[in-house]
């Protein structure tokens, strides 16, 4: 089990080397191995970075600065049940070979939570993009956290940790963002109190994130809905270079017009129609910055015929215009 400990850098200025990620990884007790290509000297971001482990298996990750690289970092994680809370910027992932995103880049503020479970060791890939800033705090709970625990777990979460990579999104409360902004600069004057209160902060916000499964709270966030609402996204995720209707979307799922927005709305805070928008944009980025797409492609790639509509959307969505993307 790990000891309870602390580690990392609170300097704003302070440079964050790939050593220094891949040092604390370990120190803390990370089910994870590092795997890059990455000269250890490079600097991945500067500003705030660290990394509190709890002996009850509760750890705690605090990450504020600007990002220093374009780059991808690429680790494996264990079985576990992160919370994970977004002040600022965007963050992009590939998880089991599959994209993931959250946030917005420069000038909006998106404050938004995910939870999502893993069953087994899973891959994932993690993109940064220099000049980027990130402003993020991430609570994961081990397997043994949740020892003794499933009595009085709502059901609804019981089978959310049952499914591998299970995800649900929601807008955090403003008590939530401000123990998260209280985690990334603590204002208690030792470190013993500083220590205490980012657990207790963080425990607090875990209480919120299971709150979202309550039957009495939350009766249409049970696992049945999770697991249809899944199922949407994953047809969606399938059928992007479609254009399907809703009513095509709806009939081919078995489901109505109206259940379908509820269902998918409710799980990840979008509309069907936000979220193909939102995907074929990312799709539109990743081919404008991996595989040197013209403007003109990367807009039909994203299902405008029109590259000045698409530069206007790309822009509201990412913060910065297409052609600043291409290398």
């Amino acid at each position: 089990m790990a000891s309870n400990r602390s580690w990392g850098a609170r300097n704003r200025d302070k440079p964050v080397l790939v050593s220094e990620i891949e040092r604390l990884s370990k120190l803390s007790g990370y089910q994870s191995a590092w795997h890059s290509d990455l000269s250890p000297e490079c600097v991945v971001m500067g500003g705030e970075f660290a990394l509190h482990q709890f002996s009850d298996g509760l750890r705690v990750h605090v990450t504020s600065g600007v990002e220093n690289s374009d780059l991808t970092a690429r680790f494996t994680v264990g079985p576990a049940l992160t919370i994970f809370i977004l002040l600022e910027g965007y963050v992009a992932f590939t998880i089991d070979g599959e994209i993931w995103e959250l946030g917005a880049d420069e000038g909006v503020n998106v404050e938004t939570g995910l939870i999502w479970s893993r069953t087994h060791d899973t891959k994932v890939e993690r993109h940064t993009r220099r000049g980027r800033h990130v402003s993020k705090v991430g609570i994961t709970l081990e397997p043994e956290w949740f020892e003794n625990l499933d009595l009085v777990l709502p059901t609804a979460l019981v089978r959310f940790r049952e499914r591998h990579l299970a995800q649900l999104q929601w807008c955090p409360s403003p008590s939530t963002l401000r123990n998260s902004r209280d985690n990334i600069r603590p204002i208690e004057t030792t470190k013993m109190q500083a220590r205490l209160a980012t657990q207790q902060k963080a425990l607090q916000i875990v209480q919120e994130a299971f709150g979202l499964f309550e039957d009495e709270v939350a009766p249409e966030v049970d696992g049945i809905r999770i697991d249809r609402a899944g199922e949407i996204r994953e047809f969606l995720d399938g059928s992007l270079d479609l254009n399907l209707s809703l009513e095509q979307i709806g009939r081919s799922l078995g489901m109505s017009v109206t259940v379908l927005q509820e269902r998918f709305r409710d799980a990840f805070g979008l509309t069907v129609g936000e979220y193909r928008r939102q995907q074929r944009l990312i799709h539109a980025m990743l081919a404008l910055r991996d595989k040197g797409a013209s403007v003109t492609d990367a807009a039909a790639l994203a299902g405008y015929s029109s590259s000045a509509n698409f530069a206007t959307a790309f822009s509201r969505q990412f913060g910065y215009p297409p052609s600043q993307v291409r290398r």
